[in-house]
């Protein structure tokens, strides 16, 4: 009887969890969109527009918006991701 009673009520109680935890990641499973709006820094200068950026621990290749170039150490802000490769901007005035 609890086998019944248990199987007849969970789905009830589990299905709108799920659909609330779906839709508050949005991003799950697109990691290049989770980078969108982070800063970095410039670990190998950008040359032509091209260069490195240290993100968290790890290293990417990037492309300056407008094929801009940056100094190593400068700080910048990924606006869009292509693949493995982010795209950056010069990071604006403290908000």
């Amino acid at each position: 009887m609890q086998k019944i009673g248990f199987s007849s009520l969970a789905p009830a109680y589990v299905k709108p969890w799920l659909h609330k935890t779906q839709a508050d990641h949005l991003t799950l499973n697109e990691r290049g969109a989770q980078k969108i709006g982070r800063r970095a820094a410039v670990d190998q200068h950008f040359e032509n527009g091209s260069g490195k950026v240290r993100l968290g621990d790890t290293l990417w290749l990037a492309d300056g918006e407008g094929g801009q170039n940056f100094a190593k150490g400068a700080e910048v802000e990924v606006t869009r991701t292509e693949g493995t490769k982010l795209y950056v901007k010069a990071v604006s005035a403290r908000r």
